[in-house]
């Protein structure tokens, strides 16, 4: 929340609204070119690793879905050798891949900060 109230205290909210990197516009903005490009440079690794993470436990909740038999019992079998969940976590990987393949990084982005407000709110 500090992060966001100072963001909006150094420029108008339509300004960051309209950005694609809000956090390194203003650091721009005040002077700190270095601070920009580390922020984006952290903004480009992170994205793909909270996907990652988002992915595996989305698989991991496939697999007690499909255990509890809210989802086809087939998709709970479990690796006699890993004793990991591979066929749901192999169609849990195949569409991830397809949503890479067709939607731009900014939509993704998107679908996952709305999937994460929502797991929130249903937990909350």
């Amino acid at each position: 929340m500090a992060v966001a109230i100072t963001a909006i205290g150094a420029l108008p909210f339509t300004a960051l609204a309209n950005s694609p990197e809000p956090l390194a516009l203003v650091l721009r903005q005040l002077g700190e070119p270095f601070a920009a490009q580390l922020i984006a440079l952290a903004a480009v690794i992170a994205l793909p690793s909270v996907i990652l993470v988002m992915m595996y436990g989305q698989s991991r909740i496939f697999f007690v879905m499909a255990r509890d038999g809210l989802l086809p019992r087939g998709l709970a079998t479990v690796s006699k050798r890993t004793g990991s969940p591979t066929l749901i976590t192999l169609l849990t990987g195949l569409s991830i891949a397809a949503v890479a393949g067709f939607f731009r990084l900014d939509e993704i982005a998107e679908l996952a900060n709305a999937g994460t407000l929502i797991a929130f709110i249903s937990v909350g």
